[in-house]
């Protein structure tokens, strides 16, 4: 079996101690990704392949953003669950390794889940406009 590993990104100071910490309770093998390793692929950065000598001198971005690889399903949630009973804030941009996502690069993965947290938000205001409509338009018995 392969060796759960965590990328980290823009995750510093005391918040990257907790992460650090809940990651070695769950034996997991952390790495905090640098901007110069943006363009290397997903695959590369936990192992999976070669790296190549290409290092990214560009601005990136500044998001938090996590890379679960390798954990078993039920190491997923303990995982998750541990940010919520430490009362750590949970980070935003987070996947699950996948064959498809293992070939992009930290760009890449960044760009499609900024599209994807863009998609949920819309998704979660628009049922919550509806929830309120769907109150005001109540009788004063249904209230």
């Amino acid at each position: 079996m392969k060796h759960p590993v965590l990328l980290c990104y823009n995750i510093k100071g005391e918040r990257a101690g907790h992460i650090n910490q809940i990651a070695m309770r769950h034996g997991i093998r952390i790495r905090h990704v640098e901007k110069e390793d943006f363009e290397q692929t997903i695959a590369s950065l936990i192992g999976m392949e070669e790296t190549t000598n290409t290092i990214y001198q560009s601005e990136g971005f500044d998001r938090e953003m996590l890379v679960i690889a390798n954990f078993p399903s039920a190491m997923i949630n303990s995982f998750l669950n541990s940010f919520h009973e430490a009362k750590i804030p949970a980070v935003r941009l987070k996947c699950v390794l996948t064959e498809n996502n293992s070939k992009w690069t930290s760009l890449h993965l960044y760009e499609e889940l900024l599209q994807e947290e863009i998609y949920f938000t819309a998704i979660r205001l628009e049922t919550e406009k509806r929830k309120k409509e769907g109150k005001a338009n109540r009788s004063p018995k249904e209230k």
